[in-house]
């Protein structure tokens, strides 16, 4: 990758985090509040999507990036993503302990399924 690829992604990514930092905080922490309760975790996700428009969808992953909830998107909760195996499509983040939920976690590039630009 040259060198001006490198600097437009590391600008990209910057700017990524500035925008949608804050919103997935809150939601990590709402999503820790009802942590492990299926329903109620999937209501905080479609929630949460008003804070997050450019984001596709959300899911929450357990500490051995196992899918724990549906993918929220803003057509609505997809069922057929629960339970999937994401631990070759997630970056590296730091491991919380059992029971701490992270929406996909609050790591930016791992939080969402997709963006919209």
């Amino acid at each position: 990758m040259g060198q001006a690829l490198r600097a437009a992604v590391a600008r990209q990514r910057m700017l990524l985090r500035g925008r949608l930092g804050s919103p997935l905080k809150r939601l990590a922490d709402d999503c820790r509040a009802v942590w492990p309760e299926r329903a109620a975790l999937e209501h905080r996700l479609t929630a949460g999507l008003a804070a997050l428009p450019s984001c596709k969808d959300l899911y929450v992953l357990d500490n051995r990036a196992q899918q724990i909830t549906s993918n929220a998107s803003p057509r609505g909760l997809l069922p057929e993503h629960f339970g999937r195996d994401r631990t070759g499509h997630v970056p590296t983040w730091p491991r919380r302990s059992p029971g701490n939920a992270s929406p996909c976690p609050t790591h930016t590039s791992a939080a969402m399924h997709g963006v919209r630009h």
